[in-house]
């Protein structure tokens, strides 16, 4: 059985300005594999019952690794959960890296998906 990863940028951390649909992803999720930086009230309104996951950079402290937070979201995946890799400060925005992201996470073998933490703004010429 296969699972999905789904990368949900957190934008600016505010739990009211997720997106709609950043939101459902994790209400649906079996796991959060979140950056350590993550604000503590968005996780607060993550509910009871999913497996919080805290990765990444710590302020110059302990760091995860990149290769192995890539094992543990192919791993979990594998194992048939439906994870969201929870990213702070929106920094999925970045197409290239997101792309690059998705692909490690299992090839084209497993299911994943990506979002954004808030709407993309729109400039108008004027």
């Amino acid at each position: 059985m296969s699972g999905i990863v789904h990368l949900v940028g957190a934008g600016p951390g505010d739990p009211e300005l997720l997106t709609l649909r950043a939101r459902r992803l994790l209400d649906a999720a079996d796991v959060v594999v979140h950056d350590r930086l993550i604000a503590s009230a968005l996780l607060d309104t993550i509910p009871p019952g999913i497996r919080l996951v805290a990765v990444g950079k710590a302020g110059g402290g302990v760091s995860t690794p990149q290769d192995e937070i890539h094992a543990l979201l192919i791993r979990l995946a594998r194992d048939g959960a439906n994870v969201v890799r929870l990213k702070g400060r929106d920094r999925v925005r970045d197409r290239a890296r997101r792309v690059g992201r998705l692909r490690r996470t299992g090839g084209r073998r497993h299911p994943r998906d990506a979002s954004r933490g808030r709407p993309k703004r729109r400039v108008r010429d004027r």
